[in-house]
């Protein structure tokens, strides 16, 4: 019999983490920084940062962490009376994939708010990449039954 990795002693598919244990690990989490932005804050992006705020973005994605923390349903998805009660859960869908909620293992109905800090380094936005690019992402043609992600 092999003796295990250490990396596979502390991870096992068994592994069942305390909640003090996720909790600290949320915390390290947050105390990350990511990498100095190496896009200049110019007019372009005053004007984008203007219509974030315009358009309400703000309201999910506020800074310093540019994320609430809260959790939005997904269309269709009736919130329990019992979580409708905490203010963790917002009142309003901002059309994130149905399918992936209720599917998933966990299969809540629910999605976390994500930080947008750091957004502009990663190479796929989504659960399931589907966009490459901020520009992709606001592209309304992404909507469409019929959309291919453009890894290009």
């Amino acid at each position: 019999m092999p003796i295990p990795s250490r990396l596979e002693l502390l991870v096992s598919p068994n592994t069942r983490y305390s909640d003090e244990q996720l909790y600290a690990l949320a915390l390290y989490l947050y105390s990350l920084q990511p990498p100095g932005n190496p896009n200049p804050f110019d007019d372009q992006a005053k004007r984008g940062q203007l219509i974030f705020n315009r358009q309400g973005c703000s309201e999910c994605h506020p800074a310093p962490l540019y994320t609430n923390n809260k959790l939005t349903p997904v269309r269709g998805f009736t919130v329990p009376d019992a979580l409708r009660k905490t203010d963790a859960i917002l009142d309003a869908s901002v059309g994130t994939d149905p399918r992936l909620a209720p599917e998933t293992r966990r299969g809540t109905g629910l999605y976390k708010v994500p930080s947008l800090l750091g957004v502009w380094m990663r190479s796929a936005l989504g659960h399931e990449g589907q966009a490459y690019s901020l520009e992709e992402w606001f592209d309304p043609a992404r909507l469409k039954e019929d959309y291919v992600p453009n890894p290009a």
